[in-house]
């Protein structure tokens, strides 16, 4: 399945990033943002070499699945990107509904894609995730080696994050041996209203053959400021609308990658957890400059190959839903610099 092509000018946009207080404010949020909490999603640009995926990260097999652990701890692995959404698709459920009716419920995706553009440290992203790949590739002949290829926004490369929208119910027994961490993982959820406010997925829900779940769920929050260069007036709050998020918006998109069993062979999975809405001046210059200059012209060579099942995701965190903000929201300092 390939997702929908956005119909924006490509010039338009990267000229109406680089014109916004969004472009510095990226390396702003970029220099404040730490991984010495182990509370937060690490940054994907620290892994610069195969050497530090090795020593940082461990493999662990679990039925046909292979997770992405941190050495240290063993938890499941956490990873985090700044960047400029490029395509997005998060819903609600109705708008996809109205323009497949024929697909099946557990094959539609929630998708995010994010290009820094030219920034260092998004283009160390890009490396990053593709020694990890590699780490994932030993584990197995049958991993379809193309996942590894990075999407482009015009000439610059995108990193895009996944997840599946609803889960059905026969995959909560696909791992016999999940201990209780596992299962925690198909806890049963409430469907937000936004998300369905036509009620298509409580109808799919209501048969029986499908679940939302904790493996579902993507969280969604935007950042809340009087000052962006000041972290202690950094607060994130949930969004209303999945809506919220934009083409255009700076944001910090967190995951996890597991490689999962496929139609053929295996498959590296970039499963979307999160997403903070870190700013949105550039999107709403794009959307201003599109009206008026009525553009169509297609995203170039942005599209995403088929997606698998998500299985055993890792616990997810709310910034401000289930108890506060990020930590590091709270106590960063900023290189003004940046």
């Amino acid at each position: 399945m390939h997702l929908p092509m956005p119909t924006y000018n490509i010039d338009d946009f990267i000229e109406s990033i680089k014109h916004s207080s969004d472009w510095t404010f990226m390396a702003v949020y970029n220099n404040a943002r730490r991984d010495d909490d182990s509370s937060v999603a690490e940054l994907l640009n620290r892994f610069t070499s195969s050497t530090l995926v090795n020593n940082h990260f461990l493999r662990s097999d679990v039925g046909n699945y292979t997770f992405l652990l941190q050495s240290a701890t063993q938890n499941y692995a956490e990873l985090s990107v700044v960047g400029f959404v490029t395509h997005v698709s998060l819903g609600p459920y109705s708008d996809m509904f109205h323009k497949r009716p024929n697909m099946a419920p557990h094959k539609f995706i929630q998708s995010i894609t994010v290009s820094g553009l030219d920034d260092e440290r998004f283009q160390t992203s890009v490396v990053a995730l593709r020694h990890i790949h590699t780490f994932l590739q030993q584990s197995g002949a049958d991993i379809r080696a193309m996942d590894a290829s990075p999407t482009f926004a015009g000439k610059y490369p995108t990193i895009t994050a996944t997840s599946r929208l609803m889960t059905p119910t026969q995959f909560n027994a696909i791992q016999p041996n999940q201990n209780a961490e596992d299962n925690r993982m198909f806890e049963p959820l409430e469907i937000p209203r936004a998300m369905d406010p036509a009620g298509h997925m409580a109808n799919a829900i209501g048969s029986g053959a499908y679940e939302y779940t904790t493996d579902n769920q993507v969280l969604l929050f935007k950042l809340m400021t009087s000052d962006p260069h000041d972290t202690a007036t950094w607060k994130f709050d949930p969004v209303h609308s999945p809506m919220e998020i934009a083409v255009g918006n700076l944001v910090e998109v967190t995951m996890s990658l597991k490689v999962a069993p496929f139609w053929q062979g295996r498959k590296i999975l970039c499963s979307l957890l999160q997403v903070n809405r870190i700013s949105t001046e550039a999107s709403s210059a794009i959307m201003e400059k599109q009206d008026a200059a009525q553009t169509a012209n297609q995203l170039s060579k942005l599209t995403l190959g088929d997606v698998g099942v998500k299985v055993g995701a890792p616990k997810r965190r709310a910034p401000s839903a289930l108890g506060g903000i990020p930590k590091f929201a709270k106590r960063m300092d900023v290189d003004r610099e940046g």
